[in-house]
């Protein structure tokens, strides 16, 4: 039996999909040299997780469209702040040749 803790996540996913895939536990588990109370371990821990993942009303993360205004809002808002930018550019070019002089 090797040590848990030396198992890589690929290995243990591997093992609890053949158990899922239907083969039985004992063969997994000396065919990868673990302990049966690991393979069951991981292999009921991997199921809750799909369980939980699975259920009904279970919804992903909603994307935020944005509406034509707060694009509009948005791109002016940029525009603006590029405005600025310009003109700090501006000032610091000036001084710059100011003090080349």
């Amino acid at each position: 039996m090797r040590d848990s803790g030396s198992i890589s996540i690929k290995e243990k996913i591997q093992i609890v999909s053949e158990v899922i895939a239907g083969e039985k536990i004992q063969p997994v588990a000396r065919k990868h040299r673990v302990s049966r109370p690991s393979v069951y371990s991981w292999t009921n821990k991997a199921l809750d997780a799909l369980e939980e993942a699975l259920k009904p009303g279970k919804r992903g993360h909603k994307l935020k469209r944005a509406t034509p205004d707060t694009k509009d809002s948005l791109i002016e808002e940029k525009k603006g702040r590029i405005e600025e930018l310009t003109l700090i550019i501006q000032e610091f070019v000036l001084v710059l040749n100011v003090e080349a002089l």
